[in-house]
């Protein structure tokens, strides 16, 4: 009879694939609960199994980014230059 894996065991399993067939892992971490788990599950395993193994995280604030745009635009309205809306536009493609 074949024994079946918790979802602990299945995700330690998952881990050591990706973290001896990956030089660069990266997580991206939201702040919500999914990522949070994830997360900290990495960690576990690198400090656990292979201490000397670094980890990215990625971590984007789409709410900032929106008001970003949000001020550039406000910006836009009420600038007295066309100048400083050049200036300004040239950032509009990073955001």
């Amino acid at each position: 009879m074949i024994r079946r894996l918790n979802v602990y065991e299945a995700v330690q399993k998952r881990l050591k694939l990706i973290f001896d067939n990956f030089d660069y892992v990266y997580v991206s971490f939201s702040g919500g609960k999914d990522s949070s788990v994830l997360l900290n599950l990495c960690v576990e395993y690198i400090r656990k199994n292979c201490p000397e193994r670094k980890l990215g995280v990625m971590h984007m604030d789409k709410r900032a980014r929106a008001l970003a745009k949000q001020f550039i635009e406000n910006f836009k309205k009420f600038s007295k230059t066309n100048e400083e809306c050049r200036r300004l536009e040239a950032y509009g493609p990073q955001l």
